[in-house]
């Protein structure tokens, strides 16, 4: 693998996974100016799920009855200063319901001249080849591992340019009280 600092990280993640509220929570014009600075692009997905994002501090909130998405675009490789953790807290307050679990998820490209021989010869049992009998390419890999309280769950797959390996990484846990914020930029550093 390459040094961290060649990561081109595309998205950064704190998901909180809740239980349906009572009511869908109010979340007003002044709550939204709080956390973020406008102008705001507002939607509606076709699954009813609500999309709030702000293009200066590059951050996009996707809103369900059972999820709450605090996604960071910016390409930073460290949470210090992150706006994420009281976003997130303050739409986890708006909820006003039990949390179920939450997890960190980044997606990031990793520099390889050859990601299909990459997760060929890293990620995929040799074994294939032998049984088919056919050369075996490159394709796809996901696993899953325990970290103490945390599950991480990785995906590797060849970048659309292939010009490197895409990542898909997410660390969860069941829990059923958030995190404080500088925890969660604490956790969020840890995990990447």
């Amino acid at each position: 693998m390459t040094e961290m600092s060649s990561w081109d990280i595309s998205q950064s993640t704190i998901a909180v996974v809740i239980q349906p509220p009572a009511s869908p929570p109010g979340i007003e014009d002044s709550d939204l100016r709080s956390i973020m600075r406008p102008p705001f692009s507002i939607g509606q997905g076709l699954a009813g799920e609500a999309f709030v994002s702000s293009t200066r501090d590059q951050m996009e909130i996707i809103l369900s009855p059972t999820k709450i998405n605090v996604r960071d675009l910016s390409g930073r490789n460290a949470f210090g200063d992150s706006k994420v953790p009281e976003i997130l807290h303050l739409l986890v307050q708006k909820y006003d319901t039990t949390i179920d679990s939450f997890g960190i998820n980044f997606i990031f490209q990793i520099p390889n001249s050859d990601p299909q021989g990459w997760i060929r010869k890293i990620l995929l049992n040799p074994g294939i080849q032998e049984a088919s009998g056919l050369a075996l390419l490159g394709g796809q890999a996901r696993i899953s591992l325990q970290n103490n309280r945390k599950t991480w769950n990785i995906s590797f797959q060849q970048a659309q340019d292939n010009s490197g390996i895409e990542v898909n990484f997410n660390a969860s846990e069941n829990t059923r009280e958030l995190p404080a914020p500088d925890a969660l930029r604490q956790s969020m550093d840890e995990q990447l």
